[in-house]
């Protein structure tokens, strides 16, 4: 027998929800629009979401088991890294000494989590 399809896993387990086109707009604004007025702001708050993100994907996985479980779906830790990447980069540009020193940050982060 083979196993469900993976919608089915997630729809099982997860009451629906409705949510209107209408309400992601602000929402979307505000986390993705804004990052020109300071993209400190913008990445400070893109790592608390992928903190939130991580913290809930952790809770819905301990309280909504299943046998396959849901995965790891966290989307602000990916815009996140590539803002950070993108800054490092700019940095890099104008200033070549700042830019190596976040560059090996960068390198470093990615050897050590491989332990």
């Amino acid at each position: 027998m083979h196993p469900p399809p993976l919608s089915a896993v997630y729809l099982s387990a997860i009451p629906p929800v409705v949510i209107s086109p209408a309400s992601l707009g602000p929402v979307y604004h505000n986390l993705c629009l804004d990052y020109n007025l300071s993209r400190k702001i913008h990445l400070l708050r893109l790592y608390l979401l992928s903190i939130f993100m991580t913290v809930f994907s952790c809770a819905i996985d301990y309280y909504l088991p299943t046998e396959q479980g849901y995965g790891f779906h966290n989307i602000f830790l990916g815009m996140f890294l590539v803002g950070v990447l993108v800054s490092t980069i700019e940095t890099f540009q104008k200033d070549r000494k700042k830019g190596y020193i976040l560059l090996g940050i960068i390198f470093a982060i990615q050897v050590l989590s491989n332990f």
